[in-house]
């Protein structure tokens, strides 16, 4: 097959990282970071690209990310400088996830105590608890978080995913299977983008259990949904 050259602009880019703080009426550039790269199709169907505007173009995308990556750092360090008022639940929260992200799992699980101190149903807080256990291999600690979640938000699919894991974690399979079977239910609904997680993450606990057949048509159909 012959090809008529032409030439085309191959956008190079890589998702930014914005920091949420964008002020209102600014767009954030998140995702939105890239730059051209001249390419070339010879009547052969050869492709040519110009080796340093690639490299240069790769090199300023790079940069681009490092800079966002700085910037959320920054916003971690100053969440965590935050001295909340013993009331304020939205400070605890927000330097406890902060500690969070910092991997520094104490920090995190104390924070959000305080949380759920001020206000036992704040959700966000027995999640965030709940991965800091998870991390921290207190498997029933955190299981214990994620099923008060569920409780205050019956379909969150996230609770459910989370604690899943976490009884695969502790070869609890039955009750891992039904965690990934009620995320399959609530699919329809709002839990469509853990459906095919779930399929597989499903299949890894038949498999556990010795079901071939289950864990293969699981896993088939988490291929078919990816």
């Amino acid at each position: 097959m012959r090809f008529s050259p032409f030439v085309f602009l191959l956008c190079v880019g890589v998702l930014g990282c914005g920091t949420g703080t964008e002020p209102a009426g600014t767009e954030s550039q998140r995702g939105k970071e890239f730059a051209e790269v001249e390419v070339i199709i010879d009547e052969e169907g050869k492709i040519e690209i110009d080796e340093e505007a690639w490299k240069t173009a790769i090199a300023a995308a790079v940069d681009r990310m490092e800079t966002g990556i700085a910037n959320l750092d920054a916003d971690i360090a100053d969440a965590v400088t935050i001295r909340p008022d013993p009331d304020d639940a939205d400070a605890y929260s927000k330097r406890g996830m902060a500690y969070l992200a910092q991997g520094k799992f104490d920090e995190a699980i104390a924070d959000l105590t305080g949380v759920i101190r001020i206000k036992p149903d704040y959700a966000s807080a027995y999640f965030g608890r709940g991965a800091a256990y998870r991390s921290q291999r207190k498997y029933d600690e955190a299981i214990a978080d994620f099923t008060e979640v569920i409780r205050i938000k019956p379909d969150l699919a996230g609770a459910y995913d989370n604690r899943g894991d976490t009884y695969l974690q502790q070869g609890k399979y039955d009750e891992a299977i039904a965690d990934f079977t009620e995320i399959i239910r609530l699919a329809s609904d709002n839990a469509g983008a853990y459906s095919a997680g779930a399929y597989y993450s499903r299949g890894v606990a038949y498999e556990k259990q010795g079901n071939k057949a289950k864990a293969d048509a699981d896993f088939a159909k988490a291929e078919s949904l990816e």
